[in-house]
C-alpha cells in the first residue's frame, strides 16, 4: 500500500515538474527562489540515484559499478533533451539560423556517426 502511495505521490510531483519546466521555458522566471529550487531538484536526484543504487544492490545487480547505470540515466536524458530541442526548432522557439542549433546539428551528426560505429563495432 506505501508503495502504490509512493507512486501516485511520485508521478503528480512529476507532472508538476514537468509543468513548472514549461513555465520556465516560457520565460516566467521568479525573481527568487529559483536557485534554491535547483538545488533542491538536484539533491531529490542524488537521493533518487541511492534509492535506485541500494534497490539494484538487493537485487544482486552490480551495486559496485555504477558507471552503466548513470550512463543509460546519460543517455535517457540526452535523448529526452535532443527529442526536446528538435521540438523547439520545429515550432519556431528558436530560428533555424541560430548559430546554437547549428552547433546542435553538427554535434548531433557526429554523435550519430559515432554511434552508429559502436554499434556496429560490437555486433
Amino acid at each position: 500500500m506505501a508503495t502504490q502511495q509512493l507512486s501516485e505521490r511520485l508521478s503528480k510531483v512529476r507532472k508538476e515538474l514537468e509543468a513548472i519546466e514549461g513555465e520556465l521555458a516560457a520565460g516566467a522566471l521568479p525573481d527568487e527562489g529559483l536557485a534554491d529550487f535547483k538545488l533542491t531538484v538536484d539533491h531529490i536526484r542524488m537521493t533518487t540515484w541511492a534509492a535506485l543504487s541500494a534497490e539494484q544492490a538487493q537485487r544482486g545487480g552490480p551495486a559496485a559499478n555504477p558507471v552503466p547505470r548513470i550512463a543509460s540515466f546519460r543517455i535517457q536524458r540526452a535523448t529526452a533533451m535532443c527529442r526536446n530541442a528538435i521540438k523547439d526548432i520545429e515550432t519556431g522557439s528558436i530560428s533555424p539560423d541560430a548559430l546554437e542549433v547549428g552547433e546542435f546539428y553538427a554535434a548531433l551528426a557526429d554523435g550519430a556517426d559515432r554511434v552508429r560505429r559502436a554499434i556496429e563495432a560490437t555486433g
